[in-house]
C-alpha cells in the first residue's frame, strides 16, 4: 500500500495538506482552510527530483518532455526512502539535485523543457582530491514571463549588459504573499559565445533577451489583425512613450520600442473619454482590473492623449461580418473617417463590448468641463462626470460616487492669509478603513464666510456643508440647495437621499461665557479711557 506524506505545501496551494503516489500519477490533498478536502491530481509523471533546503526537501515531479507536474515542500530525511519506494512502483525513479549553495551570484545558462525553462549553473573548479562539480544556482518557468527586455543606456554607443525579466502575479486563493516580479541578469560582452564567431556585433543581452522573448511566446498573437493605429497618431502620458496600438478580436495589443504588452478586453474596467483644457487634445483613459507593470512601477490606468485631428481608419472586416458579430447599428463600418479621439473610442467600444464614458453637465466658471487643481505635488485637472471624479493625468485617480463616504471642503491655507480667498481645499473619503482620504488641493472658489464648515449629514454618512460663498462658482444643478443632493443632481440616474443640513448650532456655555467676559473687559476698558481723557475739577 501507498505511504501517505503528511504537512506538506503544494506550490500555489498555499495550505498544508498530505500526498499520494497512486496509478501513473500523484494526488494532493488539502487538509486546512476552505479548501480542506479538495483534491489535486496529476498523471503523467516521468521524472521526479529531490533537493534538500535547510531542515526540509523539495520534490518536483516531471513529466515526460520536463513539465513540472506538482511541486511540493516540507519533506523530511525520513520520507526520502519510502517516497522513492513508491515512485519506484510506477517506475519513476527519483533524482538528486543539488542547488548552490555557497552565495555565488553567476554562471552559464542554458534551456531545458522544450524551452520553457531557464537554467543557470556553475561549475566549480577542479581542486586536489575533488573532481569539478556542477550545481544549480537557479530555474525559471518561463511560462510565468510577462516582459523581456534590455534596459536602455543613456551614453552614446553603450554596449547593452543587462536583462530584465519581469513576472506575472499569482492571484490564485492560496497564493503566497511574497512573489518574485522581477529579475535581473548582467551579461559581461562575449561571455556566452562558447566559439560561436557569428553575429560578433550583437550584444549577448540583446542575444539572451530575443532567446527568452521568443521561449516565453511574448510576441505570438493568436487571431487576426482588425484595426491598427500607429505610434505617430497618440502618445501614451501614463505609461510614458510612444506604442502601436493593434485591436484584436478578444484582447488589444501595445508594442513600444522597449515594453509589449497584450491586454484582454475582461480586464478592462472601463474606457473615459475626456476634453484636456489646451482645447487641442482629448485624454482617453483605459482602467485596468490587472494593472501592467514597468520595474517596480504599476500603471492601473492607461492614459492616451490624441489629437482633435481628422483620421481615417480601416477594419478589416466586411459589412456582413461587422452586422452578423456586432451589430447593424454598432456604428463600425470597414472605412471610418472623422476625428481621431472618436474613431478610437468607437473601436475600442465595438470591440470590447464595454461602455466609453465622457463629460457630463458641468460646467466651470470659464465654461470648461474640468477645474484645476493639484493632488500631492502634482497638478493636473478634476473632471466632475456623470457617476464618478476623474483626476488627470499623474496620479490618474475614478472615485466612483457609489464609494466615496464624506466630502469635505477645507479652507486652504498653503501659500499664506492671501490665497485662503481664493482658494479651497476638497477631502474625499472613501468607503473602507484601510483607504485615505483623497485631498484635492488649489480649487480656486469665492471667499468663504467661515473658516470652520458646517457638518452635514447626507445617506447616513458625515460629510461637510460649505459656506454658501464658497458655492458661487459651482453650477445650481449641483449646489445642495438646488435640485437633489450634490451626488443625485450630477447623476440623474441614481436615485441617492436629500441630503439633511443641520442648522447652525447655538455657541455652547463656555463660548458664551468667553463672549461675555471679553464684552465686560471692552467695557471696562472704554470707561477708563474715558475717565482719563476728562479735564480735572478745580481745587476750591
Amino acid at each position: 500500500m501507498p505511504s501517505v506524506f503528511n504537512n506538506l505545501r503544494l506550490e500555489g496551494a498555499g495550505r498544508q495538506g498530505s500526498l499520494q503516489i497512486a496509478g501513473d500519477g500523484a494526488a494532493y490533498t488539502c487538509r486546512s482552510g476552505r479548501s480542506d478536502g479538495k483534491v489535486t491530481k496529476v498523471k503523467g509523471v516521468k521524472r521526479a527530483t529531490w533537493t534538500v533546503f535547510g531542515k526540509y526537501a523539495n520534490v518536483v515531479l516531471l513529466d515526460g518532455d520536463d513539465g513540472v507536474l506538482m511541486r511540493l515542500d516540507g519533506f523530511t530525511a525520513k520520507n526520502k526512502d519510502a517516497l522513492k519506494n513508491d515512485l519506484q512502483s510506477i517506475g519513476v525513479k527519483l533524482e538528486d539535485l543539488e542547488f548552490c549553495s555557497s552565495g555565488a551570484n553567476r554562471g552559464k545558462h542554458f534551456f531545458e523543457a522544450q524551452g520553457k525553462r531557464f537554467v543557470v549553473e556553475q561549475t566549480e573548479p577542479e581542486t586536489e582530491g575533488k573532481e569539478p562539480s556542477t550545481k544549480r544556482l537557479f530555474d525559471l518557468d518561463l511560462s510565468r514571463v510577462s516582459q523581456c527586455v534590455v534596459p536602455t543606456n543613456t551614453r552614446a554607443g553603450a554596449v547593452p549588459k543587462e536583462v530584465s525579466i519581469q513576472f506575472n502575479e499569482d492571484r490564485r486563493e492560496g497564493a503566497a504573499e511574497h512573489q518574485l516580479v522581477e529579475l535581473r541578469l548582467f551579461v559581461p560582452p562575449g561571455s556566452g559565445r562558447d566559439g560561436d564567431e557569428e553575429n560578433e556585433d550583437e550584444s549577448d543581452a540583446l542575444r539572451i533577451q530575443q532567446q527568452i522573448t521568443q521561449a516565453a511566446n511574448l510576441k505570438s498573437v493568436t487571431g487576426s489583425l482588425l484595426a491598427e493605429f500607429a505610434p505617430s497618431e497618440g502618445v501614451f502620458v501614463l505609461p510614458r512613450g510612444r506604442y502601436a496600438v493593434e485591436m484584436y478580436a478578444d484582447f488589444f495589443r501595445m508594442h513600444g520600442n522597449m515594453y509589449d504588452y497584450k491586454i484582454a478586453y475582461s480586464d478592462v474596467e472601463r474606457f473615459i473619454l475626456l476634453p484636456r483644457t489646451d482645447d487641442v487634445h482629448y485624454a482617453f483613459i483605459v482602467a485596468l482590473d490587472r494593472p501592467i507593470r514597468q520595474g517596480q512601477q504599476r500603471y492601473p490606468h492607461l492614459v492616451w492623449q490624441l489629437k482633435k485631428t481628422e483620421a481615417e481608419i480601416l477594419v478589416k472586416l466586411t459589412e456582413e461580418q461587422i452586422a452578423s458579430k456586432y451589430g447593424a447599428s454598432c456604428g463600425l463600418k470597414p472605412e471610418l473617417s472623422g476625428a481621431l479621439y472618436q474613431l478610437v473610442a468607437r473601436v475600442f467600444k465595438v470591440l470590447s463590448g464595454k461602455k466609453v464614458f465622457t463629460t457630463g453637465k458641468f460646467r466651470s466658471s470659464d465654461g470648461r468641463h474640468a477645474v484645476s487643481c493639484s493632488v500631492k505635488a502634482s497638478t493636473g485637472q478634476l473632471y466632475p462626470l456623470e457617476r464618478s471624479l476623474a483626476f488627470i493625468h499623474k496620479p490618474t485617480l475614478i472615485i466612483k460616487f457609489e464609494d466615496i463616504s464624506a466630502v469635505e471642503f477645507e479652507r486652504f491655507t498653503g501659500y499664506g492669509q492671501s490665497s485662503a480667498t481664493k482658494n479651497f481645499d476638497l477631502k474625499i473619503s472613501t468607503r473602507g478603513l484601510s483607504r485615505r482620504p483623497f485631498l484635492i488641493s488649489t480649487l480656486r472658489g469665492a471667499t468663504p464666510r467661515r473658516s470652520r464648515p458646517r457638518r452635514w449629514r447626507g445617506g447616513g454618512r458625515e460629510a461637510v456643508k460649505p459656506s454658501r460663498d464658497s458655492l458661487a462658482a459651482v453650477p445650481a444643478a449641483t449646489r445642495p440647495g438646488g435640485r437633489g443632493t450634490a451626488f443625485d443632481a450630477v447623476d440623474a440616474n441614481v436615485s441617492a437621499p436629500r441630503a439633511r443640513f443641520s442648522e447652525e448650532r447655538p455657541p455652547s456655555q463656555t463660548q458664551a461665557t468667553a463672549r461675555s467676559t471679553r464684552s465686560r473687559r471692552s467695557t471696562a476698558t472704554s470707561t477708563r479711557a474715558s475717565s482719563s481723557s476728562s479735564p480735572p475739577k478745580d481745587s476750591k
